[in-house]
């Protein structure tokens, strides 16, 4: 009972710290100590949070950690939830905070839109965005999920969607878990057979992004939509950059 009430009166106090002073001036193992507490109602969660980001070295690296990682710490099964939960609702938070559903979109919101989809996503995943004639945003939805290092494009599913939902043009992005956000071979080849599949259905395929945290970028300002394969491996693209 003594216990209990040293931890209570510990976290009244960095409850009314964060109301009197903000987030901002918390240190990173106090952050994670106070989100714990509601997973974890009777540890002293600061020696485990101080534990956490030794091991992981930050709150971005805590909340990225796979499942199986997490619980082969201290942590219980319902502290490892909470953890991978919060960047599903953060994500989801920003979408719906940036929704543009409706609205025309243009070339400058369109790498915020897709890095605030990746937001704690640590295996590769590709979302689809279609379009109507306007540009407005019809759809947008993961379309496959791959491992840390690759993942399937899924040309004809794309097409299926892209049909149904009668879209004039279209845009994918997909992430690089590894942090780099440069397209690779295989990027490239990809995107140029989903051009030419998408463009057999009338439908235009404007830019494929890949992301990596905060990095964004396009292969349509890459220069690197091709109308074939042969024509990709003959580019000054390939040679300078794959050959």
């Amino acid at each position: 009972m003594a216990s209990q009430s040293i931890h209570s009166g510990h976290r009244k106090r960095m409850r009314q710290k964060y109301q009197k002073i903000g987030i901002e001036n918390f240190e990173e193992h106090e952050i994670l100590e106070i989100l714990l507490y509601y997973a974890l109602p009777m540890k002293d969660t600061n020696q485990l949070a101080h534990s956490l980001i030794n091991q992981f070295g930050s709150i971005a690296g805590v909340l990225d950690a796979p499942h199986d990682v997490l619980f082969n710490t201290e942590l219980s099964e319902n502290a490892v939830f909470l953890l991978k939960f919060l960047p599903d609702l953060l994500s989801l938070y920003m979408n719906e905070r940036f929704n543009y559903n409706n609205k025309v979109l243009t070339v400058d919101k369109l790498p915020e839109k897709f890095i605030n989809k990746f937001l704690g996503k640590n295996e590769e995943i590709t979302y689809l965005l279609l379009l109507d004639s306007k540009f407005r945003e019809i759809y947008c939805g993961i379309i496959s999920k791959g491992t840390k290092n690759a993942t399937d494009m899924n040309i004809q599913k794309i097409c299926e969607l892209a049909v149904h939902h009668k879209a004039n043009y279209a845009i994918i992005a997909h992430n690089h878990p590894s942090g780099n956000a440069l397209p690779s071979n295989a990027d490239i080849v990809a995107t140029t057979k989903l051009y030419q599949s998408l463009f057999s259905i009338g439908v235009l395929l404007l830019d494929h992004f890949v992301v990596a945290e905060n990095d964004c970028v396009s292969l349509n300002d890459a220069h690197v939509f091709f109308k074939s394969k042969e024509e990709y491996l003959e580019s000054s693209y390939y040679k300078h950059f794959c050959g």
